[in-house]
């Protein structure tokens, strides 16, 4: 049975009138976790406030330090319903001017920034703050739950068969197509559907995973959810709720996000009314009176737990008609799909509740040391995953655990140095796993280690290599000539001419070029290093690489030349290009040029057709060490044959394996502060 959506048919809305006096602030003194009280007049506690942008009353925070509200009111004074403030997991205090609530404030999973108005139809903003709604054509079709900064999930059938660019996602709104200060849009990059859903029928398997283009700041009105955990069970006494913009049958205005709390249906019960259309991969709620409609599909179902809010289930189907007594609304049941969506999203797991957390997975995280320590590495715990060797495994990706415990080669456990924060390239030479491997244009996010040096005006002149959130690496020929106050540094950058928002720019404190650098001849010791104003954030765009050390050869290695240089003397590429090379023999590289290079300062890669070229120096020569699957920076591109045309002639790279010692002593003398 085909039917794409849905939503809530009725529930009765009331206003709560209220007057602050003397008893209530004593009986607030003594509240419970979760308990909501309500809030003193406005008058009291004007801190701060701003006009709400649809009636132009004043809307505002009380806060005194830590301690917060949310009041409605016009001159100063409460005049109609005022909103009730709800405690999680802390108690309430009399400040004496007012009551206000005592809560954690950072933006973590499941947390709602206003309390429940109970028995209401119509949702108040930032209510159900992980609610999205995705859009095709500029229309609402299906609701979706945000569980990562770039992660939405949502029912299979709302998106399959979609071409991921003509969908967009709207986050932090409750009205649709109604202007809002808290509502943002993002693209939408990719569609994952589980690979075993069946469209048609009773949508087994019912669930897929769409990434965004670009991360969504949290705020009070944009939220993720917490994901269960394998051992959390739903019953008819959690307090659930659903959400969403389906029809209301006439009950209600189906542009503002509707809410209906629900009671979970028994399994058996539900498979009695459904028949073979419900699978254990489902979880059904309510009777048929109130639940989803035409509109709800993909939304969420979440039940409170311990204070936060866990996305139990994902909108399915239900009768056609909707409101039909004795048939409960079918959701997909989330805890089922927890691998495939953490092997899909990486971390999205990261959003649950650490108890549960620690119950499913243990992750170590290797850290190469910046002061190199031979054959030993740094290593601390982290949630995620077992890290084991498989067939199936990638380099620099942690395979779930159902697919390790079989393996010889898990690691259970690890002889660790002491963590040094300060020589530590924190997860340095991993990509993000999303990448796709080929093809002479690179993507997004593939080398985010890699840095464009910019003059004034944006114009590009060299590349360079992240090496940690302070520093860069290039050649010594791309900037001894030039001030460093004329410098930029842009990393996350792939296309010169369009931003994608995963950029990063600073400008540069000092640059250190090597003392024994020779700007003529075969520019021996061609390495430098520059220091930026302000750290760097890392992203899945932006990472450092790691140094190599001592004991590191690349003669065998899977090697890639990345930058922006000109593509056979035709000028400058837009986007960043990429290219697998073979490392030549010393001895035949010398050959080639006449007895120029020299063997401890350079690397020869590849022949001129296939090599750098102008624009591309100062770039990385990224190599994978074989013993842990992280990339090095081996060399960075420092000369080659000008015309960038003859064959027969490779590029050369500056050996960065000489040159660690210097590196580790330029970083450790100029730790302090960029002036």
């Amino acid at each position: 049975m085909h039917f794409s959506a849905r939503l809530l048919s009725f529930i009765s809305f009331f206003h709560l009138h209220f007057n602050v006096n003397s008893t209530n602030d004593k009986q607030l003194f003594n509240a419970v976790p979760s308990e909501c009280f309500l809030q003193s007049p406005c008058s009291n506690c004007l801190y701060s406030y701003f006009t709400h942008p649809y009636n132009k009353n004043q809307f505002g925070i009380c806060y005194r330090g830590r301690f917060y509200g949310y009041f409605h009111c016009k001159n100063g004074t409460v005049f109609s319903d005022a909103w009730k403030v709800c405690i999680f997991n802390t108690t309430a205090l009399n400040s004496g001017n007012g009551t206000f609530g005592r809560t954690e404030r950072p933006a973590q999973c499941g947390v709602v920034a206003r309390s429940l108005v109970v028995g209401g139809q119509e949702s108040l903003p930032g209510e159900w703050p992980w609610q999205v709604s995705i859009l095709k054509d500029g229309k609402h079709i299906c609701g979706g739950t945000l569980i990562n900064k770039e992660w939405i999930i949502t029912a299979a059938h709302c998106v399959f068969g979609q071409n991921p660019y003509h969908l967009q996602i709207a986050l932090g709104v409750t009205e649709l197509y109604k202007d809002a200060f808290s509502v943002r849009f993002r693209k939408v990059s990719k569609i994952v559907v589980y690979p075993f859903y069946v469209h048609g029928g009773s949508y087994p398997n019912d669930i897929a995973l769409m990434e965004l283009t670009a991360p969504v700041q949290l705020s009070e009105y944009i939220k993720t959810v917490c994901l269960p955990s394998k051992t959390n069970s739903f019953t008819g006494r959690d307090e659930c709720w659903v959400t969403g913009w389906g029809d209301t049958q006439g009950r209600g205005n189906p542009n503002v996000l509707n809410k209906v709390q629900v009671r979970i249906t028994g399994f058996l019960e539900c498979q009695h009314k459904w028949s073979a259309y419900v699978h254990k991969s489902h979880i059904c709620v309510g009777d048929g009176h109130v639940g989803p409609c035409r509109g709800d599909s993909g939304g969420p179902l979440v039940c409170l737990k311990r204070g936060r809010f866990l996305l139990a289930g994902v909108a399915s189907f239900s009768n056609e008609l909707c409101g039909v007594p004795g048939f409960p609304a079918v959701y997909t049941k989330v805890s089922e799909f927890l691998e495939w969506i953490n092997y899909v999203s990486m971390n999205a797991i990261s959003n649950m509740d650490p108890k549960y957390l620690l119950n499913l997975f243990i992750c170590i995280i290797y850290l190469m040391s910046i002061v190199q320590i031979e054959a030993r590495r740094v290593c601390r715990y982290s949630y995620g995953c077992y890290i084991c060797r498989t067939d199936s495994a990638k380099r620099g990706q942690c395979e779930m655990y159902r697919y390790c415990y079989r393996q010889r080669n898990r690691y259970n456990r690890v002889q660790c140095l002491r963590y040094n924060q300060h020589a530590t390239q924190d997860g340095c030479g991993i990509r993000p796993t999303r990448n796709i491997v080929g093809g002479s244009t690179s993507t997004e996010g593939k080398w985010p280690w890699q840095v464009s040096l910019q003059m004034t005006g944006s114009v590009h002149i060299c590349g360079a290599v992240v090496i940690n959130q302070n520093w860069v690496l290039t050649a010594a020929h791309c900037v001894y000539r030039t001030a460093a106050s004329k410098l930029t540094a842009v990393f996350g950058e792939y296309d010169l001419g369009w931003r994608s928002g995963h950029e990063q720019y600073r400008s540069i404190s000092r640059t250190f070029v090597h003392p024994y650098f020779s700007p003529g001849g075969n520019y021996p010791n061609d390495v430098a290093l520059a220091q930026l104003t302000t750290p760097i954030q890392y992203t899945d765009y932006v990472r450092p690489v790691c140094l190599p050390s001592q004991s590191d050869s690349y003669a065998n290695d899977e090697c890639w030349i990345s930058g922006w240089g000109a593509t056979r003397g035709t000028g400058s590429n837009r986007r960043l290009r990429e290219l697998n090379v073979t490392l030549l023999n010393p001895n035949f590289c010398q050959n080639l040029w006449y007895g120029t290079i020299r063997p401890p300062l350079h690397i020869c890669v590849n022949f001129g057709i296939k090599g750098a070229c102008s624009g591309d120096s100062g770039g990385p020569l990224s190599c994978v060490r074989k013993s842990d699957g992280r990339f090095i920076v081996a060399g960075v591109t420092s000369w080659g044959d000008r015309s960038c045309r003859r064959y027969g002639f490779p590029s050369i790279y500056t050996n960065i394996k000489t040159f660690v010692p210097w590196i580790q002593n330029v970083i450790k003398a100029n730790s302090r502060s960029p002036r």
